[in-house]
């Protein structure tokens, strides 16, 4: 179809030859056009730089180490790179973006700039405020409003963790290194963990949410990607099989993240399901299952505490369990069930022992689906906020790892404080695995 053939009236074929019109039509249509042109440059400028009157007020929290963002980019213009997330900077109106004043991209950590962003409706704020978890302060919400405060979320806060290994929390095992409670009384779960801390725009009583990723270790590669794009509130829990270990484990703890060590122990698929050299099995004798322990505990330090990888017939074993329970809280080391098998004893048996224990209440990728992923959390969300806790485990794999990402990064924004697992405990509240079955 040719540009005439648009504009022609539908149904009507009169072609116009080119050399049909006279000088004076000419001369007419150059006019015409001219008048057409000067009113869109007019309009343009007026809707880039919006009326003088209807100006916003943006307070924007800055994150002392917001990752360079590589945003979309356009003909008309390019987004600043340094702009911080978790902003969905192809969903943000161009103006917002084009006119922040480039004092908030220079801004100390923490410090509060406050810009004026033209031609910002209110639907806008709006569609931005559910997107993106961006809160908008407006002063009447039955008027459109023409001064409006938009805080966004705090970005993860830097926290360095103790360095590994502490002497004082180290023995010397049959197979390696073994954590330890401390002459002094310190503990591995205290020292190595992750205090919880509130970022400015949450007020205390805030809901909690505590996110465990595992299965790292297995693949560098991928490993480094989740401890580099998930929050550092999030625990990572290791299996004990992987290459450098010890390596992988700095990088992630470097990241602020703190760790668990995943204790890999028998399902009951026999044989076929075997998770490992040196698994925690329910026929082996006290001897054999503790020196297996201890094998899997000394493949690298720094871990706050254990949990199970895989496991269904052995964390519905009594005793097997509670073999395990002992050594581990013995060690000042913390219990965490993932809660994959309905069939786990971890949660009432760790209440009769008095250990430190934490379960999941969701397994967030039981299906790895995106849409499923994004439903759990937002289920996990729902319970935190009736709970005022909830945990949530997955499993690490790759295709989940943005998905929780921008979640957890968006947590602030709702009114959500993401706690590392070790920080979660002794808040007056037990959590109940199973609760996804």
């Amino acid at each position: 179809m040719s540009l005439d053939d648009l504009h022609r009236p539908l149904g009507l074929h009169n072609d116009i030859k080119p050399n049909q019109f006279s000088d004076y039509q000419m001369t007419k249509i150059a006019f015409v056009g001219l008048l057409l042109a000067g009113s869109s440059l007019i309009s343009a400028n007026y809707i880039l730089k919006g009326p003088a009157s209807d100006l916003s007020v943006v307070t924007v929290q800055i994150d002392r180490n917001a990752p360079s963002l590589q945003p979309a980019q356009s003909s008309a213009q390019q987004l600043p790179p340094a702009l911080p997330p978790p902003l969905a900077v192809t969903e943000i109106p161009s103006p917002l973006v084009a006119e922040m004043p480039k004092s908030a991209l220079a801004a100390r950590p923490g410090q509060d700039v406050t810009g004026t962003i033209p031609g910002m409706t209110r639907a806008g704020k709006m569609d931005v405020e559910i997107k993106n978890g961006v809160k908008i302060y407006r002063p009447n919400m039955t008027q459109p409003t023409k001064s409006s405060v938009m805080q966004f979320p705090e970005q993860d806060i830097s926290i360095e963790l103790t360095k590994a290994a502490d002497p004082r929390l180290i023995e010397k095992g049959a197979h390696g290194p073994l954590p330890k409670i401390a002459p002094d009384g310190a503990k591995p779960m205290e020292v190595y963990g992750r205090p919880a801390v509130t970022p400015s725009i949450l007020k205390g009583g805030a809901p909690q949410m505590v996110l465990v990723v595992g299965g790292m270790g297995l693949n560098a590669s991928a490993t480094q990607m989740a401890a580099e794009r998930l929050p550092g509130a999030i625990t990572l829990a290791f299996a004990p099989y992987g290459i450098d270990l010890d390596k992988q484990v700095s990088k992630a703890r470097e990241a602020g993240h703190e760790i668990l060590l995943q204790l890999p122990m028998e399902s009951f698929g026999g044989p076929r399901e075997n998770p490992g050299p040196h698994s925690l099995t329910t026929d082996a004798k006290a001897d054999v299952l503790k020196d297996n322990l201890h094998w899997l505990m000394s493949r690298f330090t720094g871990y706050v505490g254990v949990s199970n990888f895989l496991g269904a017939k052995f964390t519905s074993n009594e005793q097997a369990l509670a073999q395990i329970f002992k050594e581990t809280s013995q060690r000042g080391l913390l219990y965490f069930d993932d809660s994959s098998s309905p069939r786990t004893l971890a949660p009432s048996l760790a209440a009769n022992m008095n250990i430190a224990f934490a379960g999941a209440d969701l397994v967030i990728d039981r299906n790895p689906e995106p849409e499923a992923i994004s439903a759990a959390l937002s289920k996990l969300e729902a319970l935190a906020r009736q709970k005022g806790l909830a945990i949530g485990f997955a499993n690490g794999l790759p295709a989940g790892v943005d998905p929780i990402a921008n979640f957890a990064k968006s947590l602030p924004g709702r009114g959500i404080l993401l706690t590392p697992l070790s920080a979660s405990l002794g808040k007056g509240q037990t959590p109940v695995a199973g609760l996804s079955k």
